[in-house]
């Protein structure tokens, strides 16, 4: 299948041959969770099973909710990218629709100021009596203006704060986002560190990931030695991890026996 090839060199050599050079993408683990089973190169390339005959790669399982669709055949980075992007444009729309309630904002302040200059002015011929009839008529006109005002502000304002709230749910998205490409690109570094190690390609046999979406990244693994199980907690330093692991195998378990423990922790 197309999916599989990562590079295809096309050229005719001087017998007027054509040739072919196809680069293969190679999987690294095979993602095997609740509506997915597909394979994942140290590129970051998602590729479904379907088309790739059985690798001898860690299995990943567990409760891991990914930021790609079962379906999705492809780069994780474009996923992320495609996300991104569509919640800036998400953004900027509602930044477009503030427009019309800033406007509103204006006008009522106008409004306001210009109910304040009506107040009315005395001249020569105008009498005590009248004048203080067009005052209480001005001030009952201005008491009705300022509480017109006010109540439009609160309106909208609420429309503007509305709008702001959902571009802060859209911003937090996008952090979302990030943060979960960060976390794929930490375990894809964890998977290519197991591929390079003879010793951990041979002990790790099945990692549990959970987490995702809303949730941290958290990976455990079952290794084939002993009877316990592996908590390596976030995708933080999964390197010093394995190092505190390697060392509590030779300095611990060689001496206490593998049957000890059931759960071993590195949070």
């Amino acid at each position: 299948a197309l999916s599989t090839v990562a590079d295809a060199n096309v050229y005719v050599t001087r017998d007027g041959d054509i040739k072919i050079d196809i680069t293969q993408r190679e999987p690294i683990a095979r993602l095997r969770i609740k509506g997915y089973d597909m394979y994942v190169t140290e590129a970051g390339y998602l590729l479904s099973a379907k088309d790739v005959s059985a690798a001898h790669v860690p299995v990943i399982t567990g409760s891991y909710r990914p930021l790609f669709g079962s379906d999705y055949m492809g780069y994780m980075a474009d996923v992320v990218r495609d996300s991104i992007a569509t919640l800036e444009e998400e953004i900027g729309r509602l930044e477009e629709a503030k427009t019309p309630h800033l406007k509103a904002l204006i006008d009522n302040n106008a409004s306001l100021r210009q109910a304040r200059r009506s107040s009315p002015k005395k001249n020569l011929f105008t009498s005590e009596e009248n004048y203080a009839v067009l005052v209480e008529s001005y001030k009952e006109r201005l008491s009705r203006a300022v509480a017109a005002h006010s109540y439009n502000e609160q309106r909208i304002m609420a429309n503007i704060d509305a709008l702001s709230q959902q571009q802060e749910e859209a911003r937090h998205k996008c952090s979302e986002v990030d943060r979960q490409r960060s976390e794929f690109e930490a375990l894809i570094s964890f998977l290519k560190m197991v591929g390079n190690s003879k010793e951990w390609s041979s002990e790790i046999v099945q990692i549990v990931i959970s987490g995702g979406g809303n949730e941290p990244l958290q990976i455990a693994f079952v290794p084939r030695s002993g009877r316990f199980t592996v908590d390596l907690g976030t995708t933080e330093n999964l390197d010093g991890k394995l190092q505190t692991l390697r060392r509590f195998y030779a300095k611990g378990l060689d001496n206490i026996g593998w049957d000890r423990y059931r759960s071993i922790s590195l949070r």
